[in-house]
């Protein structure tokens, strides 16, 4: 069934005219969920293992400075979808719908001349206002979607997994003695163990980038997309998930485009997830909204501003 649905998208989208070579780049979006920022080896973390997120920082641009506007799933999601804050999209509350009159990413990238697809966790309301051309819930599809993609349109996708989100699955990778736990965290083998669990979620997670990474470079995309790996705010954890510390608030965000990032750059420069859509938008030759709270970044991506 979901082949068929692959094709049939696939049908609807090689209608148009097929665009001259490299005029616009394909735009992918990871999106994890209750992902921290210090839990990837690229962020330091010397125990969980995240080899795919690891391979992006190598060949892309880490942040340090990223962070969600808002500590909760929808809200945060909204926002990436809008490029508006909570209270101006109006979903400020956990699950509350965006009003009826803002235009969303998929409305944005089909006027460019995208197809458009989201993949995995579909966490906005209300749903006709977010009109994906293609939409599947289970986020493993991403990968034979983009193996069967012929690329006659430009490609917008954003994929969202469930992982590292609860309930965790269970541990059969890391000992839980060599779990290094937060200094505001009591260390008792229970809070070992559920680190375990969520490390391991985190892997599985991570697993999911490197099918989608591998599926491009396969399919020989990779060259002309701009990647951007992040999550919607941080991890489940006391002091961090619904909280506006910073474990709650900051998060990871790697962004690789071939080209056009130097690779295995580090920046310091703050940012928001409000960012991602006038970001996207420029790179993909359009003009942004002057009232989007988000701003673009592609200056520091392409190292011309810091």
């Amino acid at each position: 069934m979901q082949i068929a649905m692959i094709f049939l998208f696939i049908l609807g989208c090689n209608s148009g005219l097929k665009p001259k070579a490299g005029q616009k780049p394909n735009i992918v979006i990871f999106l994890s969920d209750d992902h921290g920022y210090e839990d990837a080896g690229a962020y330091g973390n010397k125990v969980v293992k995240t080899p795919n997120i690891d391979r992006l920082a190598k060949e892309g641009m880490t942040f340090k400075g990223a962070f969600a506007a808002s500590p909760l799933c929808s809200p945060s999601r909204c926002v990436i979808e809008t490029g508006l804050m909570p209270f101006r999209n109006g979903a400020h509350k956990f699950g509350t719908p965006i009003r009826e009159d803002i235009k969303t990413m998929p409305e944005y990238f089909r006027d460019l001349g995208y197809c458009t697809a989201e993949i995995g966790k579909f966490h906005h309301a209300p749903n006709h206002r977010f009109p994906y051309d293609f939409i599947d819930g289970d986020e493993n599809v991403a990968e034979s979607f983009i193996r069967e993609y012929n690329g006659e349109k430009p490609l917008f996708l954003v994929v969202c997994s469930h992982p590292p989100h609860t309930p965790w699955v269970k541990n059969r990778i890391y000992d839980s003695d060599e779990i290094i736990l937060p200094p505001n965290f009591i260390d008792t083998p229970e809070t070992r163990e559920d680190m375990a669990r969520y490390y391991s979620d985190v892997k599985l997670m991570d697993s999911i980038l490197g099918n989608v990474l591998d599926a491009m470079t396969d399919r020989n995309i990779s060259q002309n997309t701009l990647v951007i790996y992040t999550s919607d705010q941080g991890a489940n954890w006391p002091f961090a998930k619904w909280t506006l510390y910073d474990a709650g608030l900051r998060i990871p965000f790697i962004a690789r485009w071939p080209g056009e990032i130097k690779p295995g750059t580090v920046t310091d420069a703050m940012i928001s997830l409000a960012d991602i859509l006038p970001t996207c938008i420029e790179a993909a030759g359009g003009v942004s909204e002057e009232n989007l709270d988000g701003k673009s970044i592609l200056g520091i991506l392409q190292g011309t501003e810091d």
